[in-house]
């Protein structure tokens, strides 16, 4: 059920982010927006962080995904 959308990354980075969540079998949306979950994010002060926060959203770091991916699950998120 986890659906991640990605905020402050530019690709290559942003591609090997999606693709890591993907394979861990998360969905990818562009924009945050209802269903959403995590907001995978390069900074917090951003207008897509705002709107995850008020929406009840996970904020996570980069280093969320790569985590799970070492393990080949979702991790729980926090500090």
């Amino acid at each position: 059920g986890v659906v991640v959308v990605l905020s402050g990354f530019q690709n290559p980075e942003r591609s090997r982010l999606r693709e890591a969540a993907l394979g861990l079998g998360a969905r990818y949306r562009p924009d945050w927006g209802p269903g959403c979950t995590h907001l995978v994010c390069a900074f917090p002060a951003t207008p897509k962080a705002a709107a995850a926060r008020a929406s009840g959203g996970l904020l996570v770091s980069p280093a969320w995904i790569w985590d799970c991916s070492r393990r080949g699950r979702s991790l729980p998120c926090g500090p």
